[in-house]
């Protein structure tokens, strides 16, 4: 009977033991980053264990927008200060000279957008968003005469040939009487047609068709599944765990799906020599000079997915920005009858000026216009950047000591400063 005790007695040490070395250990990795800002005596939000500063919003009990609010309010007389997302040490900046300095002055040590997503992982990882240090830099130039003014002039006439097609989609939905119109998924189809055809010389006609395979999987790469957020939250938590399951984060039916359509793209345009002033000829000529041409450099090696990723990237995001810019501008609109008035008679009035015609000089006279569109974008879109710092800034600005650390601006609050 003692015998027994004393082995219960044995087990039950054993099992303490072990939970609380479990605990213990578990909880100095939750805790191990968050002395980083307390070193360097820069003011900081207090984290919680693991979460840091977006418990709630994880949790899904916070909007991001309300979070990232409540974290940029928290010191309103510091120009920058320090907070978790997750266990990574983050810098906000509020500072207009301080993002000045990074965003222009300094670029070239902010060039990386703190992202960590493993490359082979996706098709769409090896985008220009991801890309850091040289890589990013030699993909940069070769990609941007793809947007140079020249350029976005020859696409007028495709984009007011969709805008008709959508105003003449919202007339239809009006005269059905219905309660309400589904704004989003019309501005949806009109931004998938839009960076289509001026991008990548697809008629896709989604305004008409609205179900059609291309506007299906352009839908499914931007929902965020509960899958993808258990492996955006695992990424922030142990990033080398994601890394070893290769958990995708991007749905791999439309990648892969993209993936065949654009490689056709490109496979048809080089066989039949056939050249368009537009993004996707861009992408052929970074081909020709990346993948296919020899390469010294390990740095500047780049692959046939590469080139795809970043036409995957560019629909996308072109797409998702377009649909809901206009969205937005629409709602507010409808709100704002003074505004859309105004607005209207901006349009008119240049419109009888240049005699209808659609040119650069029409645009650059819709100042109002203008206006509109990017108020709405920095209040509606709250967009956040990343910049991670790279070894090498001068230490006299008194951030030498910050080096690796990932910086994020609000942008919308440089509007209202």
């Amino acid at each position: 009977m003692i015998s027994f005790l004393i082995d219960c007695l044995v087990n039950n040490v054993t099992c303490l033991s072990l939970i609380v070395i479990f605990t213990g250990s578990f909880y100095y990795y939750s805790t191990s980053t968050y002395n980083k800002w307390r070193k360097l005596k820069i003011p900081y939000v207090p984290p919680v264990p693991l979460f840091g500063n977006t418990f709630r919003m994880l949790a899904r009990l916070e909007h991001p927008i309300d979070t990232f609010d409540k974290i940029y309010n928290h010191f309103p007389d510091f120009k920058l200060f320090g907070f978790y997302q997750m266990r990574e040490p983050m810098l906000l900046v509020r500072d207009p000279e301080l993002i000045n300095m990074i965003l222009v002055k300094d670029f070239l040590y902010f060039t990386d957008h703190g992202v960590d997503i493993d490359p082979s992982m996706s098709t769409l990882a090896k985008s220009l968003f991801f890309a850091n240090g040289q890589k990013w830099r030699t993909m940069r130039q070769k990609l941007s005469p793809g947007f140079t003014s020249g350029k976005l002039k020859g696409t007028y006439c495709q984009i007011n040939e969709c805008s008709d097609e959508m105003v003449s989609s919202i007339v239809e939905a009006i005269g059905k009487k219905t309660d309400r119109i589904e704004l989003k998924t019309i501005t949806g189809r009109f931004s998938t047609d839009v960076i289509a055809t001026c991008a990548f010389g697809l008629k896709l006609d989604s305004i008409k068709n609205g179900d059609s395979e291309f506007r299906r999987y352009v839908k499914i790469l931007f929902q965020t599944t509960t899958k993808q957020a258990i492996i955006l939250i695992l990424s922030l938590i142990c990033p080398r765990v994601v890394k070893i399951l290769r958990l995708q984060f991007f749905s791999l039916e439309a990648t892969n799906f993209f993936s065949k359509v654009f490689a056709d793209v490109i496979k048809y345009r080089e066989d039949h020599n056939v050249s368009r002033n537009d993004i996707t000829q861009t992408l052929i000529e970074a081909r020709k000079e990346l993948v296919l041409k020899e390469i010294s450099t390990t740095e500047d090696k780049f692959t046939d997915d590469d080139i795809i990723g970043n036409a995957i990237f560019l629909f996308s995001a072109g797409s998702e920005t377009i649909s809901s810019l206009v969205c937005f501008c629409l709602y507010e609109l409808a709100l704002n009858k003074e505004i859309q008035d105004k607005l209207r008679a901006e349009i008119y009035s240049m419109k009888a000026k240049h005699n209808g015609k659609l040119n650069n000089d029409y645009l650059v006279d819709l100042r109002y216009t203008n206006m509109v569109l990017e108020g709405t974008y920095a209040v509606l879109t709250h967009r956040t950047d990343y910049k991670k710092k790279k070894n090498g800034l001068n230490k006299s600005c008194g951030l030498g000591e910050t080096n690796g650390s990932c910086w994020s601006i609000q942008m919308i609050k440089l509007y209202i400063i």
